[in-house]
């Protein structure tokens, strides 16, 4: 009867083989940290379960990683001086200022739509002489189609630069052109079930208006899936030109050739997706057609794997904009109005005033999550082997550094509106809005805003450095319980109360958000060092 060896009495790998395994780990990664980095870049490499008991001889791969760690602190030569690969301190404001304007750049299109609102009366897809009635169909329209095509916005987002940045023109193309597919079809299916739902309740909003909001809809979802690819493709001039040539084409046609605003808004909106379709169609044919050499034999990975990838994007997505509309519709919902969806100036105007607070806060999330991108791949140089302790603590400190700025220039954007708002009304430069100001829906509901949209905040800055280190899942399970929240204690309050209170929703929500991923993060960032490896 033959015996078996145990772990102690088995041979250790032969050393050519454990050469050719810790020059791959040093190649990719550094010097590691410890044996759970070393595991993680064998198995991103391909290495598994089998493969180490087949090759190796040894029970899996974090057994084998052992091995492999004590050959990499045998081979590894000394990390260059950190001071040495610094940037100079010119070049990181000017790196966190282009970051910094590209994370609020976003918010160019809305300011842009408010300030052609008060100069002109009107927008591409609002007027101050709408109606009521229209205002809530075109509302509502606007709400749906930021949640139906985010998905596939975000997916794009997601995938796109693993192609594009490493040169592979040709597969971005096709993988752009399949995300706004998959965002188009969500938009279609979106726009169907609200039309079902609206014959199942009965018609409450009748043939005519249907057939408005369906417009407004499609458009207004084509052109967010049309500024998502210019975003991927980082073509931010393109967006302003875009929007810009909406703008002034809604003005001329509305103003100056007196057409009807149905009419006027929907040509500008058209020609904004035109423009936007156009410019990205242009840069990804261009790109396709540079690709070269064996970069143009490169094929996508099983489309299993893509779906996997793409998945958690869409669902953040698309749960992202549900959050964010969640507390205005259940607002618009309260009381006893002609449609189930009442458009409510106070309480927009208000969360309006509050978002627009807390664009500081929100623009930082970009040169955080890229700040944190190289201070991660700097840390595995810069600490020794074995102190894996020292490296979790430095990713935990800029991560509260991090959430403290970002926090304190929501908090002071907060202060700032105020104080505009607060001059321009002495000055009595509000015009129509002054009486908005000095009623009592408005300011509380600034106040509850600015506090939910400060969590969210605190919320996304943490998601998106979750996601840098490939952990979408907590971020998407906490928007799914956020959205809850938000629903919950907004009908409970509204509906008890009054419909204002709704926003309290928000603020449950923004909280609930923030503490479910801190929690996710505090968690992933104590073994950063595995999870930082373990993303590639």
């Amino acid at each position: 009867m033959t015996g078996t060896l145990s772990q102690g009495d088995r041979p250790a790998p032969p050393r050519d083989a454990l050469d050719e395994l810790a020059d791959e780990v040093l190649a990719i990664a550094g010097s590691p940290i410890d044996a759970w980095a070393v595991a993680a870049t064998l198995e991103s490499r391909g290495v598994r379960d089998i493969d180490a008991v087949r090759r190796y001889g040894r029970d899996d791969v974090f057994d084998l990683a052992d091995y492999v760690l004590a050959r990499c602190r045998e081979r590894a030569r000394p990390a260059p001086l950190a001071l040495a690969t610094q940037r100079s301190r010119r070049a990181r404001l000017l790196s966190f200022a282009r970051l910094y304007v590209r994370g609020g750049f976003f918010f160019f299109s809305m300011a842009l739509q408010i300030g052609a609102l008060i100069a002109f009366g009107y927008s591409q897809w609002a007027s101050v002489d709408f109606t009521l009635t229209q205002a809530s169909t075109i509302a509502l329209a606007a709400s749906a189609s930021f949640v139906a095509s985010a998905g596939g916005a975000q997916a794009l987002g997601q995938l796109g630069p693993r192609f594009r940045d490493t040169d592979k023109g040709m597969l971005t193309e096709r993988l752009a052109w399949a995300c706004l597919a998959v965002g188009a079809l969500a938009t279609l299916v979106g726009g169907g079930v609200l039309v079902g739902a609206n014959a199942l309740l009965g018609s409450p909003y009748p043939a005519h208006l249907v057939a408005v909001g369906t417009v407004y809809y499609a458009l207004l979802a084509a052109l967010w899936l049309a500024n998502g690819l210019l975003y991927m493709l980082r073509a931010y001039g393109a967006m302003a030109i875009a929007t810009v040539a909406g703008v002034a084409s809604v003005v001329i046609l509305r103003g100056g050739a007196g057409l009807g605003i149905y009419a006027a808004q929907w040509i500008a909106l058209g020609l904004s997706v035109a423009v936007a379709l156009g410019w990205g169609a242009v840069i990804l044919r261009r790109e396709a057609r540079q690709t070269r050499g064996e970069l143009r034999l490169a094929r996508f990975e099983p489309s299993r794997l893509l779906v996997r990838a793409a998945t958690p994007a869409f669902l953040f997505g698309t749960l992202y904009f549900a959050f964010v509309l969640c507390d205005r519709l259940v607002a618009w919902s309260a009381g006893d109005h002609p449609l189930p969806l009442w458009f409510d100036v106070d309480y927009e105007l208000g969360l309006d005033l509050a978002l627009v607070a807390v664009v500081p806060g929100l623009a930082f999330l970009e040169p955080a999550v890229e700040a944190f991108s190289e201070r991660v791949a700097e840390a595995q140089e810069r600490f020794a082997a074995g102190a894996v302790a020292q490296y979790n603590r430095e990713m935990l400190r800029f991560y509260r550094r991090h959430l403290l700025v970002a926090a304190g220039l929501a908090l002071a954007g907060g202060a700032l509106a105020s104080l505009a708002v607060l001059a321009l009304d002495a000055a009595g430069a509000l015009g129509p809005l002054a009486g908005y100001v000095h009623g009592t829906v408005s300011p509380r509901v600034f106040v509850w805003g600015v506090a939910g949209y400060l969590l969210l905040t605190w919320g996304l800055l943490t998601a998106s450095l979750l996601m840098a280190l490939a952990r979408p899942w907590p971020v998407v399970g906490a928007l799914v319980v956020s959205v809850l929240v938000d629903a919950t204690v907004g009908l409970a309050l509204s509906r008890s109360g009054a419909g204002w209170e709704a926003v309290a929703g928000l603020a449950a929500g923004g909280a609930t958000f923030a503490a479910l991923t801190t929690a996710a993060a505090l968690r992933t960032l104590r073994r950063s060092d595995f999870y930082y490896l373990a993303a590639y």
